[in-house]
């Protein structure tokens, strides 16, 4: 067997895929490697995808298709980066198994032996953080698709190109638009917030209400009355 153009052929299933725009983008902006080193299954490292020689060739083309969709999905959902402010990381890579599985089936795709499953969570509608929450038996540590996955700023910036490509075709896939959103956008320091808000609550307002009795012919704002505003507080 020629591993490389079965690899490719593999590949292609992407392009015919619902998401043929996401997922196509991020096929080409990987780097395809072999490697019984790197991984005993497949994984996405950094932007490498690593097969394992070996279980890639014990695999049918249908369950190779299964396994691409997995772990596109994996660096889709930027689940690395969800998950760093987890407790149990394997547990969380679990949930996020379950939650790709269930939907890869639900579309019709074949998966190998071994894939983690719950049928209670066949609901597309219940997130990841969810699962992670329900769940407390872990499927086998030998189980494929378990492993840790790195999240880095190249990872980031392909999902946001392959979002771009998306909107541009004019479909943009599950709720990766609403994933990029709430964990890409800035977040604020909480010194910074609070200090905004000590000062909303420090700074003389104004009012219309009084007129200003320094101009007398025209009416001008006076000083809000400074009763009941803040003068103390007490930080720990």
């Amino acid at each position: 067997m020629n591993r490389d153009r079965a690899l490719d052929q593999v590949k292609a299933a992407a392009f015919t895929d619902s998401n043929a725009a996401f997922l196509g983008c991020l096929i080409c902006n990987l780097n395809f490697s072999w490697s019984k080193t790197a991984t005993q299954t497949a994984c996405v490292s950094d932007t490498n995808f690593y097969w394992n020689p070996d279980w890639f060739d014990s695999l049918t083309k249908e369950e190779r298709k299964g396994v691409l969709m997995h772990e596109l999905w994996h660096l889709a959902l930027l689940h690395s980066l969800r998950g760093e402010s987890k407790d149990n990381h394997r547990k969380w890579n679990v949930a996020c198994d379950i939650r790709i599985n269930e939907n890869l089936l639900a579309e019709g795709y074949i998966l190998p032996d071994g894939a983690c499953l719950d049928e209670q969570f066949k609901d597309p509608n219940i997130l990841e953080e969810e699962i992670y929450k329900l769940i407390d038996v872990e499927p086998d540590p030998q189980s494929w698709g378990s492993g840790s996955l790195s999240v880095s700023d190249a990872q980031v910036g392909i999902v946001q190109s392959a979002m771009a490509a998306s909107k541009f075709a004019g479909k943009t896939p599950g709720n990766v638009e609403e994933v990029l959103r709430n964990f890409l956008k800035p977040k604020l320091p909480w010194k910074q917030i609070l200090h905004k808000y000590l000062l909303d609550k420090i700074e003389p307002g104004w009012t219309w209400t009084r007129p200003n009795k320094r101009y007398r012919d025209m009416y001008m704002p006076s000083f809000l009355p400074q009763e009941g505003r803040l003068t103390h507080i007490a930080m720990f």
